[in-house]
């Protein structure tokens, strides 16, 4: 029979592309984050480079 059994309060948890890109949008965007406004700046900077082409 084997297989480990997940705790109920796990059973519902999925992780997906979906979650570790929020997970990685809040890391970066959130106040703790020191050069949140250079980050914006540049990446604000690519995508208009981007849209010019």
């Amino acid at each position: 029979m084997g297989g480990a059994k997940l705790p109920m309060a796990a059973m519902w948890l999925s992780v997906n592309d979906y979650t570790r890109l929020r997970m990685a949008i809040d890391l970066v965007l959130k106040d703790h984050n020191n050069i949140k406004s250079e980050i914006v700046g540049q990446s604000i900077g690519a995508w208009d480079n981007i849209n010019q082409s």
